[in-house]
């Protein structure tokens, strides 16, 4: 592995291995549990490199791994929908 791919593994294990098992939405006072089983299942899916084309910010925040791939499927569904083709300028 090339020293860039350890440093972004590095950095999204360092993140998901630092927030607590429980996540508080700020707005609705929610609290989600993440057993065990589910943060070991999701840390063995970025170690084996089964998610290295989610963007990093999908992480930030969520509860389990399912939750972050969600969220990098609704990230990428607005980026698409950003594009402006040559034909879509005024």
């Amino acid at each position: 592995m090339t020293n860039r791919l350890w440093l972004v593994l590095a950095k999204l294990n360092d993140s998901s291995l630092s927030l607590s098992l429980s996540r508080k939405s700020l707005l609705v006072h929610q609290v989600n549990y993440v057993s065990l089983e589910e943060s070991i299942r999701g840390f063995n899916m970025i170690l084996s490199g089964e998610l290295d084309d989610l963007p990093e910010q999908a992480f930030y925040l969520v509860g389990n791994i399912d939750e972050a791939i969600a969220k990098a499927e609704k990230m990428k569904s607005k980026a698409s929908n950003l594009y402006l083709g040559p034909n879509d300028c005024p």
